[in-house]
């Protein structure tokens, strides 16, 4: 017990992660100074009744982390969380609050416990989850189990025994609603989805394992939801986020209700993110159009003097004004946005690396490899191998 106190407690204070340490279903000790982590680690507890699991999370429909490591194989689990990469709005935390069975009186004490606390994207969080079990138990890369959040609820009109995807519909009814997601039109959005779905409209055989044909569809439809979606005006870093939610959640449905759903899912949620940072947003209309630009031309060789000439403005102007408004210079953005699409290509896609570096407009297949390494710590082959 001391060498785990030791653990936990050190691994609280390097990581400002909260923790707290069950036995037998009861609190030995809470690894934080807030108790609110407590509702958070019960409602993991409440999921185990039903399933169990060694090494599992989650993540709500607000982006909200949790995870439980089980120790030594015995009656004791370690909660962590809750972790978020984005402040926590007044809107999300009621829904999180009435999710906990929490008063709403506890709103801005909920807030201030999940922004005060490390910022950690989805999959640094499981890194820190896989980290503690190996401080914990000494293994090493183990499975995660994933489980859904219990207050987030498959749409209830995916009724039909079919399988409609956005790229498989005609092309006007896919300009549609890709426009809606991009502006932010809910209701239309919403409107054309129960159409979609309600529709009898076969996939083209793609796989021996429909399944697996199903989930490839789907991270190919994040790949053009989420692009559309920044030219609506998301930034980069929540759409980055977003992304690799819905990629790490498709792994964890089965069947045409559960993918069907998380299609649908998909889709509002982006559109509603396009509506909540366009009310927020600070960025002018030329940032946002030099990022209209570069996602415009993809597959092109994109410098600043190229943008520049597009909109016909001084060069050094518009690299300061960017900069200024987003954090980053042009180029740097430019080799985000293309690099995110070659690891959307490498694994929903038997393209070659030279065949995607042709396609994205690099100089070549090794300034591609030399960049991709740069943002993503893998060669292409390397993350490839680990997306199989």
């Amino acid at each position: 017990m001391t060498d785990l106190n030791w653990i936990l407690e050190n691994f609280y204070r390097s990581t400002l992660i909260p923790c707290c340490l069950y036995e037998d279903g009861e609190i030995l000790k809470n690894y934080s100074e807030s108790d609110l982590n407590l509702a958070f680690s019960s409602y993991i507890a409440n999921y185990m009744k039903e399933q169990f699991a060694p090494l599992a999370y989650t993540v709500t429909e607000e982006r909200i982390f949790m995870g439980y490591v089980q120790v030594n194989h015995g009656n004791q689990y370690v909660f962590i969380g809750p972790t978020t990469a984005f402040k926590t709005t007044n809107e999300q935390a009621k829904k999180l609050l009435k999710a906990l069975s929490l008063p709403f009186a506890q709103v801005n004490a909920l807030i201030y416990a999940l922004n005060r606390h490390s910022r950690f994207t989805t999959s640094q969080s499981l890194q820190f989850l896989t980290l503690l079990d190996f401080l914990v138990n000494g293994e090493k890369d183990r499975d995660i189990h994933f489980f859904s959040s219990a207050h987030h609820k498959t749409p209830r009109k995916i009724v039909t025994p079919e399988i409609p995807f956005l790229v498989n519909v005609d092309g006007s009814m896919e300009k549609e609603t890709l426009s809606y997601i991009e502006h932010g039109q809910i209701d239309l959005l919403q409107k054309n989805l129960d159409q979609l779905f309600g529709s009898a409209m076969d996939v083209p055989p793609v796989s021996p394992d429909l399944e697996h044909a199903m989930k490839r569809l789907f991270i190919v439809n994040v790949g053009i939801v989420s692009r559309t979606a920044l030219r609506g005006g998301i930034d980069y870093s929540t759409m980055t986020e977003m992304t690799s939610y819905y990629l790490i959640k498709i792994d964890s449905v089965n069947g045409f209700r559960e993918i069907s759903g998380l299609i649908y899912e998909m889709f509002m949620s982006f559109a509603r993110e396009v509506v909540r940072q366009t009310q927020v947003s600070t960025h002018t209309l030329l940032s946002k159009k030099i990022k209209q630009i570069i996602f415009s031309h993809l597959n092109e060789k994109i410098t600043p003097t190229m943008i520049a000439e597009i909109i016909e403005m001084d060069v050094s102007y518009l690299c300061r004004h960017f900069k200024k408004e987003t954090g980053l210079t042009i180029a740097t953005f430019v080799n985000q946005v293309k690099i995110n699409e070659c690891q959307r290509l490498l694994r929903s896609t038997n393209m070659t690396i030279l065949d995607i570096s042709v396609q994205l407009g690099f100089a070549s297949p090794h300034y591609m490899t030399k960049i991709f390494k740069k943002i993503v710590d893998l060669t292409p082959s390397e993350y490839r191998e680990g997306h199989l």
